[in-house]
This record gives C-alpha cells, sequence and structure tokens, in this order.
C-alpha cells in the first residue's frame, strides 16, 4: 500500500488525501443519520424550539433578528449560528428542502470540514497514517456524531478551531 501511494505521489500531496477523508466522513456521516436509532435522533434541543429556529426563520423571512412573533430583539445570545442557520433556511426555501433536512446538511457539511482540518493538522506531526486515524476518530466518535441532528452552536466552532489550529500550527513549522 505504501509503495502505491508513493507512485501516486499521494505522500507530497496531503490535500489529495483530506478532501478523500472529507467525502469519507460526509458518507459516514450522512449513513449514520439514516441508520441512527429513534432515540438519538428524537432527543431534544431546548435552544432548537425556543430560539435558534424561529430566530433564524425570522432573518431567512425578512423580519429580522427577532424572537418568534414577539418582536423582541434577540440579543439573548450571540447571533453567529442564527445567522448561519438563516442562510440554511433561506438556501432550504429556494430549492424546497425542509428545516430539519438542510440542518442534517449543514451539520453532515461542517462536521466533515472539521475532520479534513483534523486530518490536515494532524499530518503536520504524524504524517498520512496519524492523519487518517485522527480524522477517523473524529468521525466515529460517539460525542461528534451525538451533534450531528441538531443545530447545535458548537458545530461551527469545531471548524472555526480546528482551522485556526491548523492555520497557527502550518506557520510555526515553517520558521
Amino acid at each position: 500500500m505504501g509503495k502505491r501511494m508513493f507512485f501516486l505521489d499521494l505522500q507530497s500531496r496531503p490535500e489529495i488525501i483530506g478532501w478523500t477523508v472529507f467525502f469519507t466522513s460526509a458518507v459516514f456521516f450522512s449513513m449514520f443519520l439514516l441508520i441512527a436509532p429513534d432515540s438519538i435522533m428524537t432527543k431534544p434541543c431546548s435552544d432548537c424550539a425556543g430560539w435558534y429556529y424561529p430566530v433564524a426563520d425570522n432573518l431567512a423571512n425578512g423580519r429580522g433578528l427577532v424572537v418568534g412573533d414577539t418582536d423582541r430583539p434577540a440579543l439573548d445570545r450571540p447571533p453567529g449560528q442564527v445567522l448561519l442557520l438563516s442562510v440554511v433556511f433561506r438556501i432550504g426555501k429556494l430549492v424546497g428542502v425542509e428545516k430539519v433536512t438542510m440542518v442534517y446538511g449543514y451539520n453532515v457539511l461542517l462536521l466533515s470540514l472539521a475532520a479534513y482540518l483534523l486530518f490536515l493538522t494532524s499530518h503536520l506531526f504524524w504524517g498520512i497514517k496519524g492523519g487518517l486515524i485522527s480524522a477517523a476518530l473524529w468521525s466515529s466518535n460517539p460525542f461528534t456524531l451525538w451533534f450531528l441532528n441538531q443545530p447545535f452552536s458548537e458545530v461551527p466552532f469545531f471548524v472555526c478551531i480546528y482551522f485556526s489550529t491548523w492555520l497557527f500550527l502550518r506557520e510555526r513549522r515553517k520558521r
């Protein structure tokens, strides 16, 4: 296997393997959503019904950053996740896809991107094998799978923290 990877010159091109990690993670996450037990798929999200969905829906429909129909400004929490969700809801409305399905796709996309960034970061220290092991452990971790079916604000945070870690460590290694 190692000779074949060398022959294809993949050892010097970790981004190609990284994108394979991204797509493999996306397929794995999607399959998990299809076969996950009801106990996972119906878990409650206390912030979803009372905060994320109504505020993001209002933004997507042009009613502003307000909570539900009360016109109370949505200043209780930072608006980052709500802004992202409003874009997701708007796209879903344009293409005719339900909000829940769009949230699934959004989470699959971001968690797969996190797996890709974790691969790139791990690759800096442990090479291709270490990067693949790290990404596989991340993608199959029950903690990660827990975040797939609800619009938790941690999901975009994973991407931000892994991206900033990768940039920082990549620049440090150049010195």
